[in-house]
């Protein structure tokens, strides 16, 4: 039978339980963790299973965007030869909801063997993986929010905000500038928002063939702020780099 709960409800369910896990954490935990970023002389390794890997991967992807070197890694590839990935002074980050995820408790005698720090998100901080980690951030939930508590929705939601979490305290602690940020994202709203300066956009142009125009016959340029072509402002449509 279909649950009949709105939609909304669940969405608060799940806010719930990450502003529980934002009280239970306490600061000394969350300094070490985010210590062990601001340190780190490598790279940053993320793996999970299932939908914590979904997780992980977009949190790799965060911590990327904003500066802070990170890969994704399938903990099943890794014993295949993926694990040649892992180098001295990386930060490992392993995320699980059970602590005893089968997979990642079989590389972390592989991973001890190089000379990194693991960081756990885990569900169960008292748990097989977590006395494994050298810090341990709580990301357990009372109960999903699904109406089959085995389902992934409060507990991948307090583990993706615990990701941002350190994203932003890693970028906070190294200053990272929105021209910082811009560098890593120079495409499509974001990109433009922060980077498009005529300036910026006639560097664009210099580096790509344009396309002649029907109104002049001839590849758009500008003066000033405005397209010789079309008399439009520099955003204009002349512009192959507002085709986005």
């Amino acid at each position: 039978m279909t649950s009949k709960r709105p939609f909304t409800e669940v969405m608060l369910e799940e806010a719930t339980a990450i502003s529980a896990a934002a009280k239970r954490i306490d600061a000394r935990t969350a300094e070490a963790a985010v210590a062990l970023l601001v340190g780190c002389t490598s790279k940053v390794i993320i793996t999970g299973v299932g939908k914590s890997g979904l997780v992980a991967q977009k949190i790799a992807a965060s911590f990327t965007s904003v500066g802070l070197l990170s890969v994704y890694l399938n903990p099943l590839d890794a014993l295949h030869g993926d694990i040649g990935v892992v180098r001295d002074g990386d930060v490992v980050v392993l995320i699980s909801n059970s602590g005893e995820t089968s997979e990642l408790l079989t590389i972390v005698p592989f991973l001890k063997k190089r000379t990194v720090k693991m960081l756990g998100i885990i569900g169960k901080a008292k748990s097989t993986l977590g006395e494994r980690c050298d810090v341990v951030l709580d990301a357990s939930v009372e109960r999903e929010a699904a109406p089959i508590d085995q389902v992934p929705t409060s507990s991948t939601a307090v583990a993706m905000s615990i990701g941002d979490a350190l994203a932003v305290a890693w970028m906070t602690a190294k200053g990272v500038s929105a021209s910082d940020f811009a560098m890593n994202h120079p495409g499509g709203t974001i990109g433009r928002r922060l980077t498009l300066t005529v300036a910026s956009a006639r560097e664009v142009a210099d580096g790509a063939t344009r396309r002649p125009t029907a109104r002049s016959g001839r590849r758009a340029d500008f003066a000033g702020d405005r397209c010789r072509a079309c008399r439009q402002p520099g955003q204009c449509v002349c512009a192959r780099w507002h085709h986005h």
